[in-house]
């Protein structure tokens, strides 16, 4: 099956492929060994997100302070 690379650098998929990812918006993309793997990614949803921030430890402070180190020097 031939795929095509477009001067843009984007992939056109042949339709067979496309269905095979199933409604998939995004792919994650790996290089090896000459050739391409793509792998479907699945959205999170919020309670994902949340177990991350629990898993990782990251506190109502530690976002608060991220927030202020972006605005610092904006002004």
């Amino acid at each position: 099956m031939r795929a095509k690379l477009t001067g843009g650098n984007q992939l056109v998929l042949p339709d067979e492929v496309a269905l095979a990812l199933d409604g998939c918006e995004f792919v994650d993309v790996e290089v090896k060994e000459c050739r391409l793997l793509l792998s479907p990614l699945q959205q999170a949803d919020s309670n994902d997100v949340y177990e991350k921030i629990e898993q990782l430890r990251i506190t109502e402070q530690d976002i608060a302070d991220a927030i202020a180190w972006t605005w610092r020097g904006t002004f």
